[in-house]
């Protein structure tokens, strides 16, 4: 959260300051206009995870196929990085939804897998729209656009950057799943047959 919250500090500084010099503005109007950009991202992203997670969870499907990871793309978050950098990235799954997704608590429970599987897609779907609608303030104050797209921009990479390890921690719990699914079935097989 610390690191967020310095990119966003930095981010704000650089961009009232470049407006205060470069923009045409006076100092108090370029940290003015700077902070009301921020606090409008802030409210457009409480209120996307508000809505996204007042959906029910038998609508999401992480087995569907737009959730799901190719082999391209597995590679990609290799080259990327994303397993040595995913446990900085701030996880409010906690304080959103009550589901801790920093440590997997429960791997041989299928049950538990499943929530932390659809916990991936809630978070996704959240950051998804979060990354689109960092744009949005741009119809509302066009005037300010030396403020407001910067701040849209540093918004969607922040976004991206969660969507990216949902979808990379996807791969390993759809592999425990499938892996507890078939142990299980194995274990029901060999109990059958011990009772025949």
């Amino acid at each position: 959260m610390i690191l967020y919250l310095t990119i966003i500090f930095v981010s704000m500084a650089t961009i009232a300051l470049f407006n205060a010099l470069f923009g045409g503005m006076g100092a108090f109007d370029a940290v003015l206009f700077t902070i009301v950009a921020t606090l409008i991202m802030f409210a457009i992203d409480a209120l996307v995870a508000w809505i996204v997670h007042s959906v029910p969870e038998k609508k999401l499907n992480p087995f569907a196929k737009f959730f799901v990871i190719g082999k391209r793309e597995r590679r990609f978050y290799e080259v990327l990085g994303v397993r040595i950098w995913k446990d900085i990235i701030p996880e409010s799954g906690k304080r959103l939804a009550g589901f801790d997704k920093r440590k997997i608590a429960k791997p041989n429970d299928n049950a538990y897998i499943l929530k932390f599987l659809n916990e991936t897609v809630y978070a996704e779907i959240m950051h998804l729209i979060c990354m689109l609608l960092s744009f949005v303030p741009l119809a509302f104050m066009p005037y300010k656009w030396s403020i407001v797209l910067p701040v849209a921009v540093v918004n969607a990479f922040l976004q991206t950057l969660p969507v990216m390890v949902q979808r990379y921690n996807r791969i390993r719990l759809i592999n425990l799943y499938n892996f507890n699914k078939r142990h299980q079935e194995r274990a029901e097989d060999e109990q059958n047959q011990a009772v025949c």
